[in-house]
């Protein structure tokens, strides 16, 4: 999944979601790994660029909830 998250306030609902679900998802930007329930990790990324979510399996329920987040999705 491929996310945009490229303001203060989506960060913060966006790790507030990864963090509710008990799921340990990683967000991926260039050569940079980290844990997508971290303000601190996510505001280390470039949030100009897409970000790549990698999930564990059975985590349906998650991306349903993270689908407002979806890069290219129309506001």
């Amino acid at each position: 999944m491929i996310v945009s998250i490229n303001s203060i306030e989506l960060v913060k609902e966006f790790a507030k979601v990864v963090a509710e679900s008990g799921k340990y998802v990683i967000a991926v930007s260039e050569q940079y790994r980290v844990d997508a329930s971290s303000m601190m990790g996510l505001f280390s990324l470039d949030l100009t660029k897409p970000i790549t979510l990698e999930f564990p399996e059975d985590c349906e329920e998650l991306k349903a909830k993270l689908q407002k987040f979806l890069y290219g999705r129309k506001k």
